[in-house]
């Protein structure tokens, strides 16, 4: 088993080449793009030395590149790999991109070994026919009921509008204290009792826009309110 030392002079050792390979690329010449390089598979020296890498591009030979129904899309050297799309320089310098799927089999190969990546073969140059079904989606309500709510704020508390991290505060505050005198007038509309459905309101998802609720009418919340604060006069001294 290796000393400390021996160790620690390894790992010095390894610092060391690993400042000496990648010190010698400026931050231009390393990207994110982890389409493999010419002929270097994953070796990560030979991809970031693109000096090397120029030098052997030179020497690739022009050829007819043909698509699987053995029309010529093509014909030059190719000079790059990118986003599966190689990148074929014809004799007067044009840059054409062909995806590597619609490249003819021979075609296909030839690249794969030339850059000495594997490449993904078809067997059948037409796609599979599939039998496609039609389905059908409908949405459908929550059955989720709950007691009246008298003091939330839908705006707010359901779709996410609001004033801001300064008036918000006011606005809550003052809709609390105006729904507080309001209650019994909205105890009056909407019994304490009764049931009451999440239906209404936008769908989750939906961009839903900035409503005022209006103000209900209602005799018997007039009624309810009337009674309650007339009662509440000579119960309170």
């Amino acid at each position: 088993m290796p000393s400390p030392d021996q160790l620690l002079a390894k790992y010095q050792q390894d610092c060391e080449k690993t400042n000496q390979r990648y010190g010698q690329n400026p931050i231009t010449n390393i990207g994110l793009d982890i389409t493999p390089l010419f002929g270097r598979g994953s070796d990560l020296t030979a991809m970031l030395n693109e000096t090397e890498r120029a030098q052997q591009l030179e020497k690739v030979q022009s050829r007819a590149w043909r698509n699987r129904d053995g029309q010529t899309l093509a014909t030059g050297k190719i000079i790059d790999f990118k986003h599966r799309q190689i990148a074929v320089q014809t004799d007067q310098g044009q840059i054409i991109r062909i995806p590597i799927a619609s490249l003819a089999l021979e075609d296909l190969t030839y690249f794969g070994a030339l850059w000495g990546i594997p490449v993904e073969c078809q067997i059948s140059s037409t796609p599979p026919e599939r039998s496609w079904t039609s389905s059908k989606f409908t949405w459908r309500a929550s059955s989720t009921g709950h007691k009246p709510l008298y003091f939330d704020e839908p705006e707010l508390e359901r779709h996410g509008h609001t004033a801001g991290p300064v008036l918000q505060p006011l606005v809550s505050g003052a809709h609390f204290f105006v729904n507080l005198a309001m209650a019994p007038y909205k105890m009056g509309i909407h019994p304490p009792h009764e049931c009451q459905y999440a239906l209404g309101y936008e769908r989750p998802g939906n961009a839903s826009p900035w409503l005022v609720p209006p103000l209900p009418l209602s005799l018997r919340g007039a009624l309810t309110a009337g009674g309650i604060y007339t009662g509440g006069v000579f119960v309170v001294p």
